[in-house]
């Protein structure tokens, strides 16, 4: 077996005991090329067996580090230190198992060059098996030529000699011996032995070498049948060799790889554990800080405690002050009870009585209404009263026509001055109020309403001037039952009554005109003398 340059085999030194190779024979002490070709494919196989199951076992430590590599992240800072203690010691395992395997394959490469040695000493032996053959045409009928062929077939095929044909050196020593005990003075027997020894001699050669030839054949045949089967192992072998250093640079890769994660991992576990020392120095500070604290509010407990206990005895204080003020307020509460029920009883007499004054109420209000329903009848009396007094003074002014004539054609007089020497007018003032209440003219009802005060004279004049022509027509179109009535009135009802229709109509006229025209018909009245 052999191993190629690029492969990059490094083979170091195996700590473990050496394989047992007590069963292997050397070459020159077989009897059977068969066994020896056996009993070296059997070590093979046997080192072939333990290269993969090194194999198998780092396939498997490498998927429990990938299987691992999933479940870092859930695990507690102790439970990966001892993971990655497990992975040390499974990386240490895989470096004595590649050293184991390396030694396994210098042992197979020791092997591989010991089996083309004997290789080689069979290639050598076959080729003075060969010479031995072409020798054999030129025998000569001498013992001299005899004897070296013997010590050359006893220096060099002894072993093949003894084992396949045991019997003849005793036959050979036999003839030489005869040789040496004939006479040499008789020179006809000495030739006739000669001949006859010679013939034996050259038979049992004759026949010998047939025989090494038969076997040099069979062993030739065994040894390149052999050597074709040590080849083909020697090339599985090498198949194998580099699928188990694939699989030993795939395993170191994927090995590689977990280490590297779970540096990256150990990474960040530092910065975290850093992360978390900090924490707890700052936790630590923090607890310090509060039990400085607690020694504070510990060193003011008792004085917190005095002053509750103070505290607590004003309130006990209050708490009997409290109870004895209750007591108090109970005999009060019983006395205001006994004064409520008397007063209850009083309600229940006072509620008779306001219910006798309701009634008492309602029936004044009864008489309110019907006095209200009076007041109107006595308000509407007084006005037919007015209108019958004004047609009584209107109808002695037409009997005094002719005495009192030029006074009020004069009053007439200057009041139509007074009407005709203004532009004001109380049809137009109203329309031109009519059309801004209807455009909502606020500014220009204003207006209008400045302009009915600064012309209330004249209104007012207008006004009691156009009253006074209504006065006259009514009476004049008055029937005379119906005049007669009003003077039956004024006969009929009292005096009093009549002063006070009269007297509550001329104060509704007089606030009617104040609040419409702003203007007073009594100051009029005095200004312009009694009517």
């Amino acid at each position: 077996m052999t191993v190629s340059s690029g492969d990059n085999v490094d083979f170091t030194a195996w700590d473990g005991p050496p394989p047992n190779y007590s069963h292997l024979q050397p070459p020159g002490q077989t009897s059977d090329s068969d066994y020896v070709v056996s009993s070296i494919s059997n070590a093979i196989d046997d080192e072939v067996r333990s290269i993969r199951s090194l194999t198998s076992a780092s396939r498997r430590r490498s998927a429990l580090l990938l299987d691992f590599n999933g479940d870092v992240d859930g695990m507690t800072e102790e439970h990966l230190k001892g993971k990655l203690k497990d992975a040390l010691g499974d990386l240490k395992k895989k470096e004595r198992d590649l050293e184991l395997a390396a030694e396994i394959g210098q042992q197979l490469v020791a092997v591989n060059n010991s089996l083309m040695a004997e290789y080689q000493e069979l290639l050598h032996r076959q080729k003075s098996n060969s010479s031995l053959r072409s020798q054999k045409s030129g025998i000569l009928p001498r013992v001299s030529s005899i004897s070296s062929i013997k010590q050359v077939s006893r220096q060099r095929r002894r072993p093949s000699l003894q084992s396949l044909n045991p019997d003849a050196p005793p036959v050979v020593r036999a003839d030489a011996s005869a040789i040496c005990s004939l006479s040499p003075t008789s020179p006809t027997s000495r030739s006739s032995l000669n001949r006859r020894s010679m013939n034996a001699t050259e038979q049992h050669l004759n026949a010998q070498l047939e025989t090494l030839e038969a076997n040099l054949v069979d062993s030739e045949r065994m040894h390149r049948h052999a050597i074709n089967n040590l080849r083909r192992s020697n090339a599985s072998l090498q198949d194998q060799l580099r699928a188990t250093l694939q699989d030993l640079r795939d395993a170191e890769a994927t090995h590689a790889q977990a280490v590297w994660v779970l540096e990256r991992d150990l990474d960040q576990l530092r910065e975290e554990l850093q992360v978390t020392t900090q924490a707890a120095t700052d936790l630590e500070t923090d607890r310090r800080r509060l039990i400085r604290e607690q020694m504070e509010v510990r060193r003011d407990s008792h004085e917190m405690e005095r002053n509750d206990q103070e505290i607590i005895r004003e309130l006990h204080l209050k708490i009997k002050r409290l109870e004895s003020r209750n007591a108090k307020l109970l005999v009060g509460k019983r006395e205001a009870d006994r004064r409520s029920a008397m007063q209850t009883v009083e309600l229940e007499q006072l509620a008779n009585h306001v219910r006798g004054l309701e009634d008492q109420v309602e029936h004044a209000n009864k008489l309110k209404s019907q006095c209200a329903q009076q007041q109107i009848e006595i308000q509407q009396l007084q006005e037919q009263l007015e209108e019958m007094r004004a047609r009584e003074i209107e109808l002695a002014e037409e009997e005094l026509a002719f005495g009192d004539g030029e006074e009020m054609s004069s009053g007439d007089e200057s009041i139509r001055s007074v009407d005709l020497g203004q532009e004001w007018d109380w049809t137009k003032w109203i329309e031109r109020t009519t059309t801004r209440c209807w455009e909502i003219d606020v500014a220009g009802l204003k207006s209008e309403i400045a302009n009915l005060q600064e012309n209330r004279t004249q209104a007012y004049l207008r006004l009691q001037n156009n009253l006074a022509s209504c006065r006259k027509q009514v009476v004049k179109n008055t029937p005379k039952h119906i005049a007669s009535l009003a003077t039956m009135i004024g006969t009929v009802v009292p005096g009093p009554v009549v002063g006070l229709a009269t007297t509550v109509a001329r104060g509704v006229q007089h606030g009617f005109e104040k609040r419409v025209i702003g203007f007073d018909s009594t100051d009029e009245r005095r200004s312009l003398g009694p009517d």
